[in-house]
């Protein structure tokens, strides 16, 4: 968690750009109450590039957590020490388990009690899920789509998704991510367009962060959608190379590719 240190650096910046920030495992943010419950979220908008909530701007700041075989307890868990380290929004997996579903609602209670706002991404029972909850003042997104450019949904597919979710749901913005140029396809497909950045590790250069990003940027500019950077913040472990010698990211790189990331949107 050595990211807390150099915060508050991006909180004046965020008040200029319409850059949102995730750290996948790892996000950045704005405006933080200290607790949700008492103000419920009525809308949420992408205003001008701004995430808005009820008007005021929003700059999320926090983390995705890969939620598809954790337990109730290991999510809310995750969600506490996000919250304790300053961080304002979660991104978890709701998955298809009938006691998951009757736990998320606690969840979101949960984080609304700490003010962490939090995506959701569901890949089967997406519209139930926003049925089911789209009240809870925790809600910030639905994520519709994560590594959308892989080649299992078209955009066509996409928008459709998204159209279905905002006619469920017309009170919070949408959100799919994607990792490679052709993300310019999915163009108007969501509110919200993050584009990630992964290179530790991946053969990959550090650098390529702020070309990323300002593709997305101009990607959405036109549609009146937002740009969020999902920055790296884990090793690769797709090989056993990779598991036997991890790359985790740097303090300074985390750090590099934020201010690209910042200075591209």
């Amino acid at each position: 968690m050595k990211i807390k240190i150099k915060l508050a650096t991006f909180f004046l910046l965020s008040l200029i750009m319409s850059l949102c920030l995730f750290f996948d495992n790892g996000f950045l943010g704005f405006h933080y109450p200290d607790s949700l419950s008492q103000s419920p979220i009525r809308s949420v908008k992408i205003v001008k590039g701004i995430t808005t909530v009820n008007g005021k701007p929003l700059f999320p700041l926090g983390f995705y957590h890969v939620s598809w075989q954790s337990t109730a307890v290991e999510r809310i868990k995750a969600m506490q020490n996000i919250a304790k380290a300053g961080f304002n929004t979660i991104h978890v997996s709701s998955t298809t388990d009938i006691n998951d579903e009757s736990s998320y609602g606690d969840f979101l209670d949960r984080s609304a009690q700490q003010g962490i706002y939090v995506i959701t991404e569901q890949q089967i029972n997406l519209q139930n899920v926003v049925k089911e909850f789209k009240h809870k003042p925790a809600v910030l997104a639905w994520n519709i789509a994560d590594d959308v450019n892989d080649g299992k949904q078209t955009p066509h597919d996409i928008r459709q998704l998204n159209h279905k979710i905002k006619s469920l749901d017309s009170n919070h913005i949408t959100y799919i991510s994607g990792y490679s140029d052709e993300i310019y396809k999915f163009e108007n497909c969501s509110d919200i367009i993050a584009m990630q950045s992964y290179p530790i590790g991946n053969n990959d250069e550090i650098s390529s962060t702020y070309r990323r990003v300002s593709l997305t940027r101009e990607t959405v500019a036109p549609f009146n959608g937002t740009v969020y950077a999902n920055i790296q913040a884990f090793s690769w472990s797709d090989s056993q190379e990779h598991l036997k010698h991890p790359v985790i990211p740097t303090f300074n790189e985390v750090r590099n590719m934020t201010y690209q990331a910042l200075v591209a949107g």
